[in-house]
């Protein structure tokens, strides 16, 4: 008989609960320092040299708003696979971005939390490794448990 332990453990209700609550928080408090401080976010950005000058106020200021209202989503289970492709997405774009970084030798800061300390590096790049599996398993094993979506489900089906 196999054992089907790594399966049992995120093929349940509450581990995909647990990460979409881990996930999302983290996404709501990142966007919140970057809405607060949206000058340091756009000086983070621009650190990256990726993003033409032209634009990266524009994405100083839109990108935290995303990412505060994908994390909602996710947080609450309102539209929960819309909210999770979107932070998924984001840190495919994160991702890159910061193995693009560490290809240029450039010492930065993340520009991920308010921290100014958090630099680019291989433990930077595990953490996105880390968050895009915990996305990944709320793509395939969510049950909406606790979630809007299944609530909204029931009262529609009745």
């Amino acid at each position: 008989m196999s054992s089907r332990f790594p399966v049992n453990l995120i093929d349940n209700k509450y581990t995909p609960f647990l990460l979409r609550l881990i996930l999302g928080g983290m996404f709501i408090y990142a966007a919140a320092g970057k809405i607060l401080y949206p000058a340091e976010f756009s000086e983070a950005i621009a650190n990256y040299q990726l993003v033409p000058v032209k634009v990266l106020n524009l994405i100083a200021i839109l990108l935290p708003w995303v990412e505060m209202i994908a994390g909602l989503l996710l947080l609450n289970g309102f539209r929960t696979q819309s909210g999770n492709i979107i932070i998924f997405l984001c840190l495919c774009i994160f991702s890159f971005c910061a193995f693009s970084a560490m290809i240029k030798g450039l010492d930065i800061n993340c520009g991920c939390f308010t921290d100014a300390s958090r630099r680019i590096g291989l433990l930077s790049l595990l953490e996105e490794a880390t968050m895009l599996l915990m996305s990944v398993c709320i793509f395939f094993f969510d049950k909406g448990f606790l979630s809007i979506d299944n609530l909204l489900s029931k009262y529609y089906s009745s």
